[in-house]
């Protein structure tokens, strides 16, 4: 009887060992899910981060087209530009060769 007294005694301390192991479990679960979903968010906010820089990497190259783009038409206006003006002082030589002329 004894010898069944001391058994059930240690089976109650295996019991009361497992049933403490057991909440432990409980509570590494608890702080984990915690864990996991800080995590997630972490990733969510890091995933509109990349999507962000895509889009202003996109915008980017865009406007460095365009940039590339008015800068050609504005060399462009220049090149005509500096032609008219040498057009116009041609033909400024042209009239004061003529007023000269006509004084003579």
């Amino acid at each position: 009887m004894l010898e069944n007294l001391e058994a059930l005694e240690a089976l109650e301390e295996k019991i009361a060992r497992l049933i403490s192991k057991f909440k432990e479990a409980q509570r590494q679960i608890v702080k984990l899910k915690s864990e996991n979903e800080k995590l997630r968010a972490q990733l969510q906010a890091h995933e509109e981060k990349e999507k962000e820089n895509k889009a202003l990497k996109d915008q980017l190259k865009h406007l460095e087209k365009d940039a590339k783009s008015w800068t050609t038409k504005e060399n462009e206006i220049r090149d005509r530009l500096t032609e008219i003006i040498s057009r116009i002082s041609s033909i400024e030589q042209e009239i004061s060769s003529f007023e000269v002329d006509d004084k003579k």
